[in-house]
């Protein structure tokens, strides 16, 4: 990990707790943005609606946005989430 990730998970645990910086971990670690169910797998002992809560609030902060992708066959939208880690540092 580097130096600067470290400095934005610092940043995160102490603005909003240990969900929160293992959320932004896994978001850190993706190089595409990902879906709430691919954090939820990832992170199989935190409520999804735990994660929800927590991005949302990164969103809130303009630390991460979602896009929406529909599933042509399904017709089911998904959130693409994405994370800006020098937002965080300013």
């Amino acid at each position: 990990m580097s130096a600067e990730h470290q400095q934005v998970l610092d940043k995160i645990t102490h603005e909003m707790g240990n969900i929160a910086a293992d959320v932004v971990r896994i978001l850190l670690s993706s190089e595409d943005p990902i879906t709430i169910e691919h954090m939820e797998e990832k992170l199989s002992q935190v409520d999804i609606k735990d994660i929800r809560l927590v991005l949302y609030r990164l969103t809130d902060k303009g630390y991460a946005r979602s896009s929406r992708l529909r599933d042509n066959e399904t017709g089911w939208i998904n959130f693409l989430w994405t994370l800006f880690p020098d937002r965080i540092l300013r």
